[in-house]
C-alpha cells in the first residue's frame, strides 16, 4: 500500500466550525475521491465530504465540541483523529498508509 499525507486546517467562526484540508499521495499529487467523515463525540451527528480533483475538502456547519475525524482513500489505510476541538485553530498532518 502507498502512503499519503493529509494536511488540514480547523477554523471556528461564531457557533459554527469548518474543517478544510487536502489529501495527497506520497509524491505530493492530489488524492481525489478520499472520504472524510466527521462525527461529534458521543452524538449521532455525522458530516461527510469527498475530496475534489485538487484533493481538497470542506466540512462546515460544525457546532462547538469534540469530533472524531476519519480520512479514507482506496489503496490506503484510514487515518482517525479523536478529540479534535471545533474551537481550535490548528494545523494537522497525518499519513495515510
Amino acid at each position: 500500500m502507498g502512503m499519503a499525507s493529509l494536511s488540514s486546517v480547523w477554523a471556528q467562526s461564531n457557533a459554527s466550525g469548518t474543517l478544510q484540508g487536502s489529501v495527497a499521495d506520497p509524491k505530493g499529487q492530489a488524492l481525489a475521491g478520499a472520504a472524510i467523515t466527521v462525527q461529534a463525540e458521543g452524538k449521532p451527528y455525522v458530516h461527510k465530504a469527498v475530496t475534489n480533483s485538487e484533493g481538497r475538502f470542506t466540512v462546515s456547519g460544525l457546532a462547538n465540541g469534540k469530533y472524531t475525524v476519519v480520512i479514507a482513500a482506496p489503496g490506503f489505510s484510514a487515518v482517525t483523529r479523536y478529540g479534535v476541538q471545533s474551537e481550535q485553530i490548528a494545523r494537522r498532518h497525518s499519513p495515510l498508509h
